[in-house]
């Protein structure tokens, strides 16, 4: 007979329908509200960073649990070097640099196409054909994923290109669902997935370290990346590990389900993103699709039920985030279309498409000025990684709107700032730039800065005892 699965805990009979239930439910809410805790933290530090430091802090979160350093089977290690890669450095590496071309909620909402892979690979892995019901439900899964990805893709190659960061992500989380099964189940998943944690956290230091050493800390960052850290990459992937050992890859992919509508919902709500009507509604798709494939006929279910049949309270169990996920996207789909309603938003029209693309991106009053001489001057300022410019001062008013990458700035009196593409701020005149510079050492960032002259002057003037630095641009 085959050696029993060790699980972190064996609950009574009784108690395995809550547990199952909670295995799925938490990790979902956990990693919905994640996407939002990536954009926070990276408005004090770089993609690469953000990725580096929650990897650290789950490490760290996990190191403190002695069950973590069981050992582990010695020919198992390969395996969860893949584990590390698959699962963690490259799908955590590729969401906050997707973030930088997409919002938060359309990346959390994409998540939700995570079974259509999850199935597939699993299909492979079994040599086994797909019953009809599951190929309908991963078509219409499939359809729900374009639905959402179409709007975005349309508004240029920046755009796409974060899409497909995305999709690359969950098609990486689907060989690691699989993958993980077996580990767990003759490891436990804490020993598992702390290995794993490791080898990222060493794959992801060449590019994460320089941004954390370049890093500039608020409170309201660092917040976001602790819970990134302890929860998303500690305490959920140790629960879906779990849940992949007692239920299956297929049915522990269930919990993705809730990620959009956390996501969509965190996202509109506290950053104000507009996510297009048409992306709302392939995300409901996704959720029928998902829907359909729950079935005993499927195969991650048909080759367990050879060896350990699901009992009673896990096959309930495995249906109840489902219905949870459909209630769930339906409040939230309708609190969005109400946040809408209310002028709060952009306004959506019947093809799924904002009525109009322009969006105001910064309204700013001006210091007095003499209107006979005024003169509107349009620079584009770029930066290679790790460039910066030296103190210096404007004696215009500046509207600096980024176009790429991530911008660290600070103008006296106000606090440092790390600045996204989309995102803009102003300089009165006269104001001193203490520091203007690359937040990345390794992607190049540019700005575009629109100045409001009224006189003949030099855009910009040294600040005394300041001198000029290699790779300045200003």
């Amino acid at each position: 007979m085959p050696d029993e699965p060790k699980f972190l805990w064996s609950p009574s009979a009784s108690q395995a329908g809550t547990a199952d239930w909670l295995l799925l439910l938490v990790p979902g809410l956990i990693w919905g509200a994640s996407f939002l805790f990536i954009a926070e933290g990276m408005r004090s530090i770089g993609p690469g960073g953000v990725t580096f430091v929650r990897i650290l802090i789950g490490f760290a979160t996990l190191s403190a649990f002695p069950a973590a350093r069981r050992p582990v089977v010695r020919s198992d290690w390969a395996a969860i070097v893949s584990l590390g890669v698959l699962w963690l450095a490259l799908p955590l590496s590729l969401f906050p640099f997707a973030e930088q071309h997409v919002s938060s909620a359309l990346t959390g909402m994409l998540n939700g196409a995570n079974p259509l892979f999850t199935a597939i690979i699993a299909a492979a892995i079994a040599r086994r054909a797909l019953p009809r019901r599951v190929v309908a439900g991963l078509a219409i899964v499939m359809a729900g994923t374009i639905l959402m990805a179409f709007p975005a893709s349309r508004e240029g190659h920046s755009s796409a290109a974060g899409i497909g960061m995305i999709l690359a992500a969950i098609v990486s989380y689907g060989f690691a669902l699989n993958i993980a099964r077996p580990l767990q189940q003759r490891n436990g998943a804490l020993p598992v997935i702390w290995r794993a944690q490791m080898v990222a956290l060493v794959l992801t230091a060449p590019l994460g370290l320089p941004d954390l050493v370049t890093a500039h800390w608020t409170p309201g960052p660092l917040v976001a990346m602790l819970a990134l850290g302890a929860l998303g990459t500690g305490v959920a992937h140790v629960t879906i590990s779990v849940a992949a050992g007692r239920l299956g890859a297929t049915r522990a992919s269930a919990t993705t389900f809730l990620i959009p509508a956390v996501a969509l919902v965190l996202g509109v709500l506290v950053r104000n993103e507009k996510v297009a009507l048409l992306s709302v509604l392939g995300s409901v798709v996704c959720v029928v699709g998902a829907w359909m494939m729950r079935t005993q006929s499927s195969v991650q279910s048909s080759v367990q039920a050879q060896i350990e049949p699901p009992t009673k309270g896990q096959t309930a169990s495995a249906k109840i985030p489902m219905r949870i996920a459909v209630g769930v996207l339906a409040v939230c789909s309708v609190t969005v279309a109400a946040h809408f309603a209310c002028g709060q938003g952009t306004a959506f029209s019947s093809r799924g498409e904002t009525k109009e693309r322009a969006r105001i991106v910064r309204s700013q009053a001006l210091p007095k000025l003499d209107g006979d001489n005024l003169k509107a001057v349009l620079v584009e300022v770029s930066y290679g990684p790790g460039e910066a410019s030296m103190p210096h001062s404007h004696p215009c008013a500046v509207i600096g709107y980024v176009v790429q990458g991530a911008l660290r700035t600070q103008i006296s009196g106000h606090s440092e700032t790390i600045y996204k593409p989309g995102e803009s701020f102003y300089e009165a005149p006269n104001g001193v730039h203490l520091i203007s510079a690359n937040a990345s050492s390794a992607q190049p960032a540019k700005l575009l800065a629109y100045l409001i002259c009224d006189r003949d002057s030099p855009l910009s003037v040294d600040v005394p005892g300041s001198t000029k630095m290699k790779g300045e641009s200003r």
